[in-house]
């Protein structure tokens, strides 16, 4: 009968031991959970995305106008290569164009546009038509 006590309580002793194993596991599981899709949020901001929409110029700024969104460009050596093959397609200082580029997206700490662009990679620039051009009014 003692016997039969002393595997009782080993058992209980034992199951009760995987519990909190289990428990502590579930919580490092979690964690890691977090810090992983706190790294992919991270990683999709600090990513570059394909952007497409209408471009205009002067001779010391740049806007991308998507949708309902406006930005800023980073006159960085793309921006200013972009720029040159808005000018090599028309010289109309009021030209607007289509464009893809690819981008990384920043918040703008300063005045001007509330999101910026850095271009990386230009994929196309094509007239718009007078018609379909930005209008600044």
């Amino acid at each position: 009968m003692k016997k039969s006590f002393a595997y009782l309580i080993l058992l209980l002793v034992l199951f009760s031991a995987c519990k909190s194993e289990e428990k502590t596991e579930n919580k490092d599981n979690k964690n890691n959970t977090e810090t992983l899709n706190t790294a992919k949020k991270q990683i999709a901001t600090d990513s570059p995305r394909t952007i497409s929409g209408e471009f205009i110029y002067s001779d010391e700024a740049a806007v991308i106008k998507r949708q309902n969104t406006m930005y800023g460009v980073i006159m960085n050596d793309k921006a200013k290569t972009l720029l040159a093959q808005a000018k090599g397609i028309s010289d109309d200082p009021y030209a607007t164009f289509n464009v893809t580029v690819t981008a990384k997206v920043e918040d703008n700490n300063g005045e001007g546009w509330e999101k910026l662009l850095d271009i990386q990679k230009i994929i196309k620039v094509e007239k718009l038509d007078n018609g379909d051009s930005l209008r600044l009014e």
